[in-house]
C-alpha cells in the first residue's frame, strides 16, 4: 500500500521505474551537460615509435589492421564517447586486407607516398596532408606501392555505432579489390556538389561515394 511518496519511489524502483522528481534539477526542466571525460594527451613521438615496434612483430594480413588507438582512459574503448582516433601504418609492398563495416571513417594522411586506399573499387591517393573520406558500408583497403611506409590517423564514429547496437563490419570474398574505377572518378562525376546516396548503378550498395581533399589543390 502505498501511503507517502518514498513508498510510490520504492514501489517504482521494483518495478524498474523511476519517477522523474527524483532526479535533481529536473523540476525546472532546464539542465546544464555534465561530460563524463576530460582532456587528454597523446604525443605523436610515442605513437611513431610505437608503430615502428608494430610493424616488425605483426602484419596488416595478421591482425587486420596494424592499428594503434587513441584510448582515453575514462571510456572501456575509444577517444571520446562518440569518436574512436588512432594512427594505421602500412610498410612498402604491404595491404591492409579488404572489407566493410557500418562506422564511417576519415583518413588524414601524415607521412608517406606512393599508397592508396581503394573504396569501392576507386583508387585514392594518399600523399602527406590529404583527407579521404571511407562512407559507412564502403568496401575498402589500403596498399603502398611506393618505397617508405604510409601513415595516417584515422578517425571513425565506432563508439556512437557501438552505443547504438548497430556495428556490423564484412570481409571482403577476395583480399583485396581489383580497381575497376580510374583515379579521381568520384570528384569526376559528382564535383564539389555531393550527393545524398550514390546511384544503384555505380555503387554495390548505397551510401556516398568517397572524397579525397587533397592537400595539393588546398594549401
Amino acid at each position: 500500500m502505498v501511503t507517502s511518496l518514498d513508498d510510490l519511489n520504492r514501489e517504482l524502483k521494483e518495478k524498474n521505474l523511476i519517477g522523474y522528481w527524483t532526479i535533481p534539477n529536473t523540476s525546472t526542466g532546464f539542465r546544464e551537460p555534465e561530460p563524463n571525460f576530460g582532456p587528454f594527451l597523446w604525443k605523436w613521438r610515442e605513437i611513431r615509435a610505437a608503430l615502428d615496434k608494430a610493424a616488425e612483430h605483426i602484419r596488416p594480413e595478421e591482425a587486420f589492421r596494424r592499428f594503434i588507438g587513441y584510448q582515453h582512459p575514462a571510456f572501456k574503448m575509444g577517444t571520446a564517447h562518440t569518436l574512436l582516433m588512432g594512427a594505421q601504418m602500412v610498410r612498402p609492398g604491404e595491404y591492409a586486407p579488404a572489407h566493410r563495416h557500418t562506422m564511417g571513417a576519415i583518413r588524414f594522411v601524415v607521412e608517406g607516398r606512393g599508397a592508396a586506399t581503394v573504396v569501392e573499387a576507386e583508387p585514392l591517393p594518399m600523399e602527406p596532408g590529404d583527407l579521404i573520406t571511407t562512407p559507412r558500408w564502403s568496401w575498402h583497403d589500403h596498399i603502398n606501392s611506393g618505397n617508405t611506409p604510409i601513415i595516417w590517423l584515422d578517425g571513425a564514429d565506432g563508439p556512437m555505432i557501438h552505443y547504438y547496437q548497430s556495428g556490423f563490419a564484412n570481409p571482403f570474398h577476395e583480399r583485396q579489390q581489383t580497381p575497376s574505377k580510374p583515379v579521381g572518378w568520384s570528384e569526376q562525376t559528382y564535383g564539389t556538389l555531393r550527393p545524398r546516396l550514390a546511384p544503384p548503378a555505380t555503387t554495390s550498395s548505397t551510401h556516398r561515394p568517397p572524397y579525397r581533399y587533397a592537400w595539393s589543390e588546398t594549401e
